[in-house]
């Protein structure tokens, strides 16, 4: 088991997603950090809330798994946020924020939980607060993406309570998503940065199995959530050089057909 090294936080970004690939590979164990950013509160019946009163709401997972999607997932959800691309399709709302990562120790790190939704009566004020907040969720996935490689060293004992997981990743993940959405009544988005690999029980995508044969025990099993009215779209399926263009369509045959028996809208694209 690799030791995590010492805190890189003065590490240029780059270098660390460089060096995080090589140290990625060989380890079993996945968590998942993720944390809820809600305005006035997080309780269902909050009808006061601007994700209950039907302005929409997203949750964004990163996947920091396998080489070289992973460096390629994280650039692409960096610049969906300097482009506005991914505040669009939040609403600029955030609901989760969620990493994957090959390190169990991401489990202790810090989660982002920056309240993007901002409301002013100026116009101007408001756009620049909002940005404001972005820019930030923008540096806290930076510093979760550290802290997912390198473990305890980079971890801030003082954070908010990372929810861990048990087993797998993409799975994990989607289930937790279902509950973070549960009182947003207008528009929901899962954003998964992610070339949709899982390695981990209760299931290896790909498989050998019919796809809809997977996908029933699937559901047999309790791990299809519920994602009505939830637009899915998959960032990075395909980056991985591991994967021949026969598993890459298996792959997205698969999670066409789970998230359509979860009830959810799915694209996959290559940019937000």
């Amino acid at each position: 088991k690799a030791r995590p090294l010492n805190h890189p936080a003065a590490i240029p970004i780059r270098s660390t997603m460089e060096r995080a690939m090589d140290r990625a590979r060989g380890f079993a164990a996945v968590g998942i950090v993720a944390a809820m950013s809600l305005l006035g509160g997080c309780g269902g019946e909050n009808t006061d809330s601007p994700a209950a009163a039907g302005n929409g709401a997203c949750d964004v997972v990163l996947d920091v798994t396998g080489h070289p999607s992973a460096d390629w997932s994280f650039q692409e959800l960096s610049k969906s946020v300097k482009s506005g691309a991914l505040q669009q399709t939040c609403a600029d709302r955030l609901m989760l924020a969620g990493l994957i990562t090959d390190y169990s120790k991401a489990n202790a790190c810090p989660t982002p939980s920056v309240n993007t939704y901002v409301r002013d009566p100026n116009q101007k004020k408001q756009k620049r607060l909002q940005d404001e907040a972005w820019l930030t969720y923008t540096q806290e996935v930076n510093d979760l993406f550290v802290c997912g490689v390198y473990g305890d060293a980079a971890a801030d004992p003082g954070s908010a309570r990372a929810l861990k997981f048990e087993g797998s990743d993409v799975f994990s993940a989607v289930q937790e998503s279902q509950q973070s959405m549960s009182a947003v009544e207008g528009p929901k988005s899962l954003i998964l940065f992610s070339d949709m690999r899982n390695t981990m029980p209760p299931m290896t995508v790909p498989n050998r199995e019919p796809v809809d044969e997977a996908v029933a025990q699937l559901q047999e099993k309790g791990v299809v959530p519920d994602l009505q009215g939830t637009d899915v779209i998959v960032v990075g399926s395909g980056t991985s050089d591991a994967i021949s263009p026969v598993r890459q369509a298996k792959i997205v045959d698969f999670w066409t057909a789970f998230f359509q028996a979860a009830g959810a809208n799915v694209q996959f694209q290559e940019s937000l």
